[in-house]
């Protein structure tokens, strides 16, 4: 038998609304975009690189450039290190909604490829390790909320080796070991039996010790408040701790670096201090690495000066690597080189399509598009930048808002160029189907016309963008949002942004906008209210709610016109009843906030926070009607194939 239109259209509308299958979603993590936040650094006995990340142990063994998993999957671990026997050791946080939680420490006597729990003797307050070293004698040290421990190879036991004190950092020359509090720097010459307080820093935040020969010790720290300062400060003692200064040099005259949160510090065999910190409120706009060869006289940077630091090591073969924010760097013969191929799991905060596939705008990982041939994340650039918005033109090029550079645009041919408004505060785009780009920031609106030439920047009352799209050739839509009092709006234009018409008022923002294949635009509130517009944004009609208990983040639409709305608690809900109805389809993703959506090539893609892009094929998850019970149209066109 052969369906008719006639027949399959009583079919269709007979058929009751939620008569949908709902088979469980296969969600795969896609590889990247690459940038994980990295946080340690070590080696193993062999050389292999151990990198901490926020997902996990990575391995990079030497000669190669590309990072391998090496356990401890969807665990935070925040630091390691490896004893005199060659065990590595890893202090891992499971994460819950954002926070860590439940550390234990880890043991890998294999050089990470298997690792084994070895918590005894550490109490749940012990376990929150901050720091690994290797002590006198070879034995791991850790230092945590509980004081200093060591761990003791014959009975597999932690022991105490400091007072109770809130251990920030601890350090050895070889002989002395050194542990910070939150103000004070404690000392002990006979492995523990006895500690001597040797500096009392006062009303500021210690952050990390470093010892080198010669009685060199550095501490870093924060002059005011702990978090909310930028205000990193070094101290330098060259007798052993028993008395420190205050750097001067570049540091300012109250040794402040200024605009960097110091965070580590490495003292290099030929007695070069490193500083590394970050801005804590700005991250991508750190201060990279600065050094000083003159006991902290004086002071350059070095590296990228945008890098945020977590932590800085010199390793075994004299390579100088550093930890950051979404980023991993390593020293060449004194140049440096971004080292996070393979280190899939950057904070993608939009998705695009692309003729080349799917195009992720990550934080502070620039834009990175990956290839549909071989399903590789491939880097675009710009370094440590953030790519607020991305989106495509006709042609294939990629354009994108950055935070610090505007509006830029990618061609294979040229690469990175300006173009539009110079602000560097836009944070939506959109591109028509003509090639017509609109840029929203602080600023306003702009508007181009197909060859950039000429812009038409519109004035309006509600600054804050928070969504925008494409519909027809000429036609936009924009979401902003009140700070004051929260209310948000959607605004349209048919004539390439000349004007503008407010036409939706909202009480919450409107976190997304989406122009569907057959005409619909489709707004999400950040409470879960679903509103929808057949004519270009004049009028709209509420069609359901996909929750009020969570703040709703993104939406998204695929060839048969089925929605997906997702959270920034995780969760990812589907619609095939044109948004009156939702079903969670998030089992397989992480537990972790959702910032952007998009659909191509019969994937569903969400940007899953601080964990990459993942994917399902959307067949997999959702199976029923379109969208709205006026379009059944795909419906017929995919029914009338089947014999």
């Amino acid at each position: 038998m052969r369906w008719t239109y006639l027949s399959l259209l009583i079919l269709l509308i007979t058929a009751p609304a939620n008569s949908v299958s709902w088979p469980e979603p296969d969600w795969r993590p896609t590889g990247g975009p690459d940038g994980l936040d990295a946080y340690d650094v070590v080696d193993a006995a062999d050389g292999t690189v151990i990198l901490a990340t926020a997902d996990g142990v990575w391995r990079r063994p030497i000669g190669e450039t590309r990072w391998a998993r090496s356990g401890l999957e969807g665990l935070l671990v925040r630091a390691v290190g490896r004893s005199a026997d060659e065990s590595l050791f890893a202090v891992g946080f499971e994460l819950y909604h954002f926070y860590p939680r439940w550390p234990r420490m880890y043991r890998s006597t294999d050089a990470g490829m298997t690792w084994l729990e070895v918590n005894e003797g550490l109490s749940s307050t012990a376990r929150w390790v901050l720091d690994l070293e290797r002590g006198p004698g070879g034995a791991m040290l850790a230092a945590g909320e509980a004081g200093v421990f060591r761990f003791n190879a014959a009975t597999a036991i932690w022991e105490q080796y400091s007072p109770p004190i809130y251990a920030t950092s601890v350090t050895t020359d070889g002989i002395r070991v050194y542990a910070s509090s939150m103000t004070h720097v404690y000392r002990t010459t006979n492995f523990g039996a006895t500690w001597t307080e040797t500096f009392v820093v006062g009303d500021v935040g210690i952050n990390a010790l470093a010892a080198g020969d010669n009685g060199l010790v550095v501490v870093v720290a924060e002059l005011t408040d702990y978090w909310l300062a930028d205000d990193g400060v070094v101290f330098i003692s060259t007798d052993y701790g028993e008395s420190f200064r205050l750097a001067d040099g570049e540091f300012g005259s109250d040794g402040s670096i200024g605009f960097a949160f110091a965070y580590d510090t490495e003292v290099l065999a030929d007695s070069t201090i490193l500083v590394g910190g970050f801005r804590f409120l700005s991250a991508g706009r750190g201060s990279g690495l600065k050094a000083s060869t003159d006991l902290g006289e004086t002071w350059t940077s070095i590296g990228n000066d945008r890098l945020d630091v977590w932590r800085v090591e010199q390793l075994g073969n004299d390579r100088i690597w550093v930890a950051g924010y979404h980023n991993v760097m390593v020293s060449n013969n004194n140049t440096w080189e971004r080292a996070v191929e393979g280190l899939g799991g950057a904070d993608v905060l939009s998705l695009a399509t692309t003729p080349s596939g799917i195009v992720a705008g990550g934080f502070i990982t620039g834009v990175s598009v990956l290839d549909p041939i071989d399903s590789e994340w491939r880097w675009l650039g710009p370094d440590i930048e953030s790519a607020y918005d991305v989106d495509s033109m006709p042609n294939g090029d990629v354009v994108a808002v950055l935070r610090d550079f505007g509006s830029l645009r990618w061609s294979p041919d040229r690469g990175w160029e300006s173009f539009g408004p110079e602000e560097s505060d836009s944070a939506r785009l959109a591109v028509d189907p003509a090639g017509t780009v609109c840029v929203g920031g602080w600023h306003g609106c702009s508007c181009s016309d197909a060859g950039f030439g000429d812009w038409i920047t519109t004035a309006s009352d509600h600054y804050a963008f928070t969504a925008m799209t494409a519909m027809s050739e000429g036609a936009f839509a924009a979401a902003n949002f009140d700070l004051l009092t929260n209310e948000g709006w959607v605004s349209h234009t048919i004539d390439n942004g000349q004007t503008w018409e407010t036409t939706l008022v909202t009480p919450t923002p409107v976190r997304d906008l989406i122009w569907d294949r057959f005409g619909n635009l489709w707004a999400i509130q950040e409470s879960g209210r679903v509103s929808l517009s057949h004519d270009l944004g004049h009028s709209w009609e509420h069609r359901g709610d996909a929750g009020s208990d969570v703040a709703w983040s993104s939406l998204a639409a695929d060839q048969l016109g089925r929605l997906y709305a997702g959270s920034l608690d995780g969760s990812l809900l589907a619609s095939s009843d044109g948004g009156f109805s939702w079903r969670s389809v998030d089992n397989g993703l992480p537990d972790e906030g959702i910032n952007a959506l998009e659909t191509h090539d019969g994937f569903l893609y969400a940007a899953v926070m601080k964990l990459g892009v993942w994917a399902t094929p959307v067949a997999t998850m959702v199976r029923g009607g379109g969208s709205d019970g006026r379009r059944v149209q795909p419906i017929l066109d995919a029914a009338i194939r089947v014999p």
